[in-house]
């Protein structure tokens, strides 16, 4: 039997996951982020892309 904890990290799909803590605090709750602007997210995710393009 394997051990369950590293076949869930393995098998589980995003749309399993609706709640992340980081560092103790909930940065995904419902499947949403919280206290996060997602446009300002995307647009930082953008330039960093193209800054090491």
């Amino acid at each position: 039997m394997s051990h369950p904890v590293p076949a869930l990290g393995l098998h589980a799909r995003a749309s399993d996951v609706t709640t992340v803590i980081v560092a103790g605090r909930v940065v995904v709750d419902d499947g949403a982020l919280v206290d996060e602007d997602e446009d300002e997210l995307r647009a930082r995710a953008v330039a960093t892309i193209e800054s090491i393009r």
